[in-house]
């Protein structure tokens, strides 16, 4: 789109340009589960989409950050050279949906990390456990399926209704079409890591926490997650399922809102928005069009 003025034409330019990054920074922070990322570089794939368009008609769609690895380099070149992903020698591409990097250890601060973000056609699934071998070429595949859906056994809620991975949304998709996954965005980034991890204090105020409680949305010290959670046996069948896990694997905060320097706690799924408090009750959200849109919490988003 050119507008007969060329400053009009690059002013408008660069607002789309912002505004495809912002977009594009809020999915990976909720997919890393990391309020600070650097976004260095948004590439736009050009790709007319017509075989996806096909491929896809009536098919569940899901998106999905790919990270670039050197076992998937040959991935990273044909999306960028061609707008086109080609199958590897095994006859599949794997796709992870929801969270990218389950704990912060799995993240290097200091390396310069790139994404491929993709749409991806998965339609019906054919469900399998880790342990079950996966169909190994696209004619492996039993009729009337699209894809292979890999259960991850630790996310699978035990008796007590927790799970070995944590309360996290990630599931891994086998494709063995190219034609199912149209590749969107090539995105160059770094997180940034350092945080107040470890530095939280006792909901006493006794010392330095060590164990933070989902359910509870509270820092312990040992001594007291232990008084509070399992002691007491009047209540302790209860308490003691909530899920407790080391403050340094507790996900860090999303930040604040750039408008009103607010706890982020929200995200609008029509605007790709993330939101605080403020933003609902007297902001851009609050009237017109905007109220109207499906506000979720943000720890919901993924």
């Amino acid at each position: 789109f050119f507008f007969k003025d060329t400053a009009t034409t690059e002013i408008y330019t660069r607002s789309i340009v912002g505004s495809v990054r912002c977009v594009q920074e809020t999915g990976l922070k909720l997919a890393s589960c990391f309020p600070t990322i650097q976004v260095k570089d948004v590439k736009r794939i050009s790709t007319q989409g017509i075989d996806f368009d096909r491929s896809s008609s009536n098919k569940l769609v899901l998106e999905s950050w790919v990270v670039a690895s050197p076992t998937n380099t040959s991935l990273f070149d044909g999306a960028v050279s061609k707008g086109i992903l080609m199958l590897p020698q095994e006859g599949y591409l794997k796709f992870p949906v929801g969270v990218i990097f389950p704990h912060p250890k799995d993240l290097d601060e200091d390396k310069e990390y790139t994404f491929l973000l993709c749409k991806v056609a998965v339609g019906r699934s054919l469900c399998l456990k880790t342990n079950e071998d996966p169909p190994k070429t696209r004619g492996d595949l039993p009729a009337g399926y699209d894809s292979v859906y890999i259960i991850d056994s630790s996310n699978i809620p035990n008796e007590e209704g927790t799970t070995e991975g944590g309360r996290l949304y990630r599931h891994e998709y086998w494709i063995y079409n190219a034609q199912q996954v149209l590749p969107c965005y090539l995105v160059q980034c770094k997180f940034e890591l350092e945080t107040e991890m470890g530095k939280e204090i006792c909901v006493n105020g006794d010392g330095p926490a060590e164990k933070y409680c989902v359910e509870d949305d509270s820092y312990f010290c040992n001594d007291c997650d232990l008084r509070i959670h399992e002691s007491n046996e009047e209540v302790a069948r209860i308490l003691r399922k909530h899920q407790r896990i080391p403050v340094s694997e507790k996900m860090a905060a999303f930040g604040n809102c750039k408008d009103h320097d607010r706890k982020i706690e929200f995200f609008c799924d029509t605007c790709q928005q993330a939101m605080c408090v403020y933003c609902k009750i007297q902001g851009n959200h609050a009237s017109g069009e905007y109220a109207n849109h499906a506000i979720i919490e943000i720890t919901s988003a993924y």
